[in-house]
């Protein structure tokens, strides 16, 4: 079944405790309050897999919630997944191999990874470890610090370190275009048409 782009459903994976999971809850009920459908999966707290990506649709939104790991650059969770690590653990945790749409909403993710020796993103990382399974994938990478939490139900990237939405007037967050949507990049590259 195909759904259209208003049906298809919007699934947040968090990998992360329990402060993280509240706030993927109120990230969900804020969309919930706007219209859109969004369900919270979290991941097992030691991050092993247990199949709960399953349910998830191949044309479906699949974001990904989690921390950059500060002690280990270019990892992300609370153990620490590099992005061959991140792959295998979707996979065991059954994403559809025809899944289009995966945005990992971390701080950073769209960055060049610091002391990571392919100078490259963490997204770009992800979507090389997957493409030959995923080979219908989008990985989207957000830059600079992220929230769920923006101006007119939207969520924010773009930030910097320390900066918190709700120290800011929705004028300043519009002036700047904090708004994730635009700022997060996309691999593979869109082409040019």
């Amino acid at each position: 079944m195909d759904r259209n782009k208003e049906a298809r459903l919007h699934w947040i994976y968090v990998l992360g405790g329990r402060d993280l999971r509240a706030e993927a809850r109120r990230w969900q009920l804020a969309k919930k309050a706007a219209g859109k459908s969004y369900a919270v999966v979290a991941a097992r707290l030691d991050e092993t897999p247990s199949g709960k990506l399953k349910r998830v649709a191949s044309e479906d939104v699949l974001y990904l919630y989690a921390c950059p790991t500060g002690s280990t650059p270019g990892a992300v969770g609370q153990s620490a997944k590099r992005p061959a690590d991140l792959a295998a653990l979707l996979r065991a945790e059954g994403l559809n191999r025809n899944h289009r749409d995966l945005k990992l909403f971390i701080s950073h993710s769209g960055d060049i990874v610091s002391g990571v020796p392919t100078a490259v993103s963490y997204a770009e990382q992800l979507h090389n470890s997957m493409k030959d399974t995923y080979q219908n994938l989008v990985v989207y990478g957000y830059l600079g610090e992220v929230s769920p939490r923006g101006f007119y139900a939207h969520k924010s990237a773009g930030l910097e370190p320390g900066e918190a939405v709700e120290r800011m007037a929705g004028e300043s967050w519009q002036a700047r275009r904090l708004r994730a949507k635009d700022n997060r990049v996309r691999f593979p590259a869109e082409s040019a048409k």
